[in-house]
């Protein structure tokens, strides 16, 4: 995965990693560089935004083997924004933080982690009660948030 993602971002528009048409897809080069980059932002974190409104849903899927991950500059229009999600046993907790924002965008953040019942839940260190939706042994949970500044979203789901 690595090699691959570097060989399209090294080899560039021009040469043979490029955009442009080949033989074959299955090329290492920016072809299989772009697929692998809209898997990431697409079906791991669930990125879908609409700059017209403001808004943007963030939905990441984190499975129990993954205990960090930080992505930055998810683009929303002239804004940016970034995502860092930490672990600890059955701990999770997320950061959304606007890297550039004019105007505050809204965020509908609907992560989705291993557990199946939310046992607590804390959006910048306040108590919250999150729309929970279990989906065999998922949980994923619902809230919208204006991001005007980094916001933190903590939950424990068993």
């Amino acid at each position: 995965l690595r090699a691959t993602l570097s060989a399209g971002q090294e080899n560039g528009p021009a040469g043979p990693g490029s955009w442009d048409e080949e033989a074959s897809s299955t090329l290492p080069g920016a072809p299989v560089a772009g697929a692998i980059l809209a898997a990431l932002v697409h079906g791991l974190i669930g990125y879908t935004p609409d700059a017209p409104s403001g808004r943007a849903r963030l939905a990441p899927a984190f499975h129990g083997h993954l205990t960090a991950f930080h992505i930055q500059n998810l683009r929303l229009g002239e804004s940016s924004l970034s995502l860092r999600y930490h672990r600890k046993g059955s701990d999770h907790r997320f950061e959304l933080s606007p890297e550039i924002a004019k105007v505050p965008p809204m965020i509908v953040f609907e992560p989705t982690v291993d557990g199946a019942r939310l046992t607590r839940a804390t959006i910048d260190g306040v108590a919250a009660e999150l729309d929970a939706q279990v989906h065999g042994n998922r949980t994923r949970v619902s809230v919208q948030i204006p991001l005007d500044s980094t916001r933190t979203v903590e939950f424990q789901v068993t």
